[in-house]
């Protein structure tokens, strides 16, 4: 710093220090930009951003202190507010006969539109295309740029006045050609499967017609809207070059494609691409007006430079130039690959959406911007179903086009298109559009989503209203035992709500493609304590339990319930949902239909893992597992183009136990399949891990594979032991219990990726739910076996009470001694107890005891010997019966 000496006299020489080392390392920063012209690796701050501007501005000649204007442009700012708003440079870039030249009194301008032009192409080379020598940002969009581009190849060839131009349906392409004086050679696109691409054999059939020497350029295309996709640069390089024809390239949003890119690096390298143009505003975020002309050749890039007419605007480069330096080549890259991750989910929500709609989403993958979902349940006679752009606009988004398959000719310059946006005369549906370019977010997305679906939904229920609540609630019976009292409970799912949907339209599935939904207590009556807890028991309608390939799940730390599974075979059931308030025992009940339709194109290759940090309920995450089939698809299986999960399924549902330490996770079992073999990268993997599936316990706190660092990256531990290559599908037996017929079936792992929107809250209308009836069991039980016994009761009571009881009328001779006895007995006694003191035993002497020896000695006294016995009264009666006889 020129200055340190006096300001160390004024505020010492340690902080003088200390503020020469912070500017000089902001020093160092535009030293090195200035000498490299390389993007930085890491972004810069706003600070050192302004810093360089103010400096690149005082090199303007309208900035000189001593500076005396007196021309006709001396950039004078009458507004001060536009004045800041272009750091006070006002000269532009260029002179009147090339726009790259260097302007006398603009030597700061000059120089930002030169960094700008070697940042922007250090970023070309490392973002797929590093065979590309020269690039210019001119201060003109994207369809003018064109025009530039073509009226330079026109003047080495005087004598042509074609362009060949694959068909692609955006005004400005074409009249970039009718602005030059062109005539276009329109060749419209073969369509294969759902995507449309170029037609090589008319391309060819053009330049034998008309003869090489009189087209001017090939005019190709690489972004575009779906069903279209990048035309074939390969074959049209080809092409070009045994013609020798000029071959532009518009790559309008391509640098956001890495398949873009790397066609148009393939081109370049197998035939020829003399320039390909994109767009400042669609690849860098800026304001419109600018475009990137780059090419290969740096004498076309000069030519090109050389033909624009007068200065232009430094307001393109000077936005390129602060952005670029502010995000760095790190933070650019970073964008890039957020928009591949939106892209995928973008394409799986509508898949998921589409399937409600009975819609499909159209299979264009080598389109990696653009994405188009079907509107054939939509159609109308008079095209009418375009206006639902116009609705979605209303409802605030933007970008999205709907295509008509019935909209009219449109006429452009005289030359008339059929079906005009759809790329080609007949494409067969009406389908919506949408693009995930850069700078799309996962919330964007989300939005859009719910508010087509919210949208669709209407139109589907045949009545357009204002929009609707986000949520619906589920209509539930709360039981009691004598009065039935309508409640409010819900299924909640993780995204956005399908509205207007009834009993009859069910839940589309997919056999073979797993699935979830989320149950959860949602908002209930006013009588309802939200804050209570709940039990949910799911069964299919009318039988007691799920099915085997269905799997239920409350985790006891979760407020949410999961139901889960693959559907391995096509068919219609309900599924019933009772609810339980753990506190009050009120129970509430609901149902919703499922209808599991057969997939077209079955996996023949599989793939089966287990990560054990997580449990199966953390899976049901949209974007934990985009990261796991981002994994595969860009890195371990590159070749597959339709990988998905089949399975997503906890251990303990295979009959596997829990962990014996309770703080680790259970894991998850995984199976992800596809059509396409096996790559090299997995056949390595299995190798690698082959070796420690016999070790036991088997290792998983460390990494040994080499491509163990993709998955820990994104939070997964992988069980290496468990990994498995499926080849062959499984086959089972599906048993018919009506018909008692068996069939073979094969199971295979055929699922779109996961994600929550697969399923929505469900508003089932309200069921009646029948109550059991207590009068008949107290009526069978009680009060029939009671009159019954009194019935028999009555009829024995007159058998009881009328018996005669009678003495037989002639008895035998012992019976009648015996009944004389007795009655003789039974007088003496009456007699004795009236008269006491006739008993014999009054006269009988009671003499002392006797000795033993007087016992001993004394006779026997007979029975005889005495009137009266001793003998108890029974035995006396009895001699005495003896005697008379």
């Amino acid at each position: 710093m020129d200055n340190i000496d006096s300001i160390c006299k004024l505020i010492g020489s340690t902080y003088s220090q200390q503020a020469s080392n912070s500017i000089t390392s902001r020093e160092k920063l535009i030293s090195e930009l200035l000498v490299k012209r390389r993007c930085p690796l890491n972004g810069w701050d706003e600070i050192n951003i302004d810093l360089l501007i103010h400096r690149l501005s005082m090199m303007d000649s309208n900035n000189f202190l001593h500076n005396c204007g007196i021309g006709e442009r001396e950039s004078r700012f009458l507004s001060p507010m536009v004045a800041r708003r272009h750091f006070n440079m006002g000269h532009g870039i260029g002179r009147s006969g090339d726009i790259s030249e260097i302007q006398p009194k603009a030597a700061g301008s000059s120089l930002i539109n030169i960094l700008a032009n070697s940042l922007v192409l250090d970023i070309l080379k490392k973002n797929g295309i590093p065979n590309t020598k020269s690039a210019l940002i001119v201060p003109l969009a994207t369809g003018m740029s064109l025009t530039l581009c073509l009226l330079t190849f026109k003047a080495s060839r005087p004598d042509a006045k074609f362009v060949i131009w694959p068909r692609i349906d955006q005004k400005s392409c074409f009249k970039s050609i009718i602005t030059a004086g062109f005539v276009p050679l329109i060749v419209e696109n073969v369509k294969k499967g759902d995507s449309l691409t170029t037609d090589i054999n008319e391309v060819t059939r053009l330049i034998e017609k008309h003869g090489s020497n009189s087209i001017v350029a090939i005019m190709s295309t690489t972004s575009c809207f779906a069903p279209r996709i990048p035309d074939d640069l390969v074959a049209l390089g080809k092409i070009a070059q045994s013609h020798n024809i000029p071959h532009v390239v518009n790559n309008a949003y391509g640098m956001a494609s890495t398949k873009c890119m790397s066609l148009i690096e393939q081109a370049s390298r197998s035939g020829r691409v003399d320039v390909y143009i994109q767009s400042t505003d669609k690849n860098f975020l800026v304001p419109v007006g600018g475009a990137i002309i780059a090419g290969f050749e740096p004498s076309i890039i000069n030519k090109i430079s050389s033909n624009y007419p007068g200065r232009g605007s430094a307001v393109p480069s000077l936005d390129v130039l602060i952005t670029i330096l502010n995000l760095g080549l790190n933070g650019y890259s970073k964008y890039l690959q957020d928009r591949r991750v939106q892209m995928d989910y973008l394409v799986n929500q509508l898949k998921i959406l589409a399937s409600k709609f009975g819609e499909k989403v159209l299979e264009t993958q080598a389109n990696k911007i653009s994405v188009a979902m079907t509107l054939d349940n939509f159609v109308k006679p008079d095209g009418k179903e375009t206006a639902i752009g116009s609705m979605l606009f209303i409802r605030g988004i933007s970008g999205a086009r709907v295509i008509s398959k019935n909209c009219p000719t449109k006429e452009i310059s005289g030359y008339k298109f059929v079906a005009w946006c759809s790329h080609s005369n007949d494409y067969g549906h009406s389908y919506l559009t949408a693009a995930a370019a850069i700078g799309v977010t996962k919330d964007d997305i989300d939005v859009f989503i719910k508010r087509l679906q919210c949208l669709l939904s209407d139109l589907y229920n045949k009545k357009i209203e204002p929009e609707k609540e986000e949520h619906i609630i589920i209509g539930f019976h709360l039981l009691k035992s004598k009065l039935c009292f309508c409640s409010l409970f819900s299924i909640w799912l993780m995204t956005y709500i399908q509205l207007g949907i009834t009993l009859e339209n069910p839940i589309i599935l997919y056999a073979t493609e797993a699935f979830f939904l989320i149950i959860n207590n949602g908002p209930f009556h006013e009588t309802v304590n939200s804050q209570d807890k709940f039990e949910f028991i799911p069964s299919i309608e009318g039988f007691p339990d799920l099915p085997v390939w269905m799997y239920y799940r409350f985790p006891a730390d979760s407020k949410y319930a999961y139901l889960y599974g693959t559907p391995p075979s096509a068919g219609n059931f309900s599924v019933e949902v009772i609810a339980i308030n753990k506190r009050t025992y009120d129970t509430y009940r609901d149902s919703f239909k499922l209808q599991v339709l057969q997939r077209e194109n079955l996996a023949q290759y599989e793939l089966q893992f287990k990560l054990t940090n997580l449990n199966v309920e953390n899976m049901f995450n949209s974007q934990r597992l985009a990261d796991l089939i981002s994994i595969y698809r860009d890195t371990l299986w590159k070749e597959s183009k339709d990988i998905y999960f089949s399975k997503i399924v906890s251990p303990r549902d295979l009959g596997d136990r829990l962990p014996a330490n309770p703080k680790e996770k259970e894991g998850v079992i995984i199976r992800i399949g596809s059509t396409n073999n096996f790559s090299r990268d997995l056949f390595d993997l299995e190798r690698e891990v082959e070796p420690i599936k016999n070790r036991d316990p088997c290792p998983s706190r460390y990494k040994f594979t080499r491509f163990e660092h993709y998955f820990r990256s994104k939070q997964f531990f992988c069980d290496w032991c468990s990994f498995k290559m499926i080849k062959e599908p499984i086959v089972y037996q599906i048993v018919d219990n009506e018909n008692n017929n068996t069939e073979q079936m094969e199971t295979l792992s055929v699922i779109m990726p996961i994600w929550p929107a697969n399923f929505t809250s469900i508003p089932i209308a309200v069921i009646n739910y029948n109550y059991r009836n207590y009068h008949d069991d107290i009526l069978y039980c009680i009060y029939i076996p009671i009159g019954i016994c009194f019935i028999v009761t009555l009829l024995l009571l007159p058998m009881l009470f009328t018996k005669d009881i009678t003495t037989p009328d002639t008895l035998t001779e012992p019976e009648l001694t015996k009944y004389r006895s007795l009655e003789r007995a039974t007088s003496q006694l009456r007699e004795l107890s009236h008269n006491p003191t006739k008993s014999p035993l009054n006269h009988t002497k009671i003499s002392p005891q006797p000795s033993i020896l007087t016992i001993e000695n004394k006779p026997e006294v007979t029975k005889e010997s005495h009137s009266y016995s001793t003998l108890p009264r029974a035995e006396h009666r009895k001699q005495s019966v003896v005697s008379e006889r």
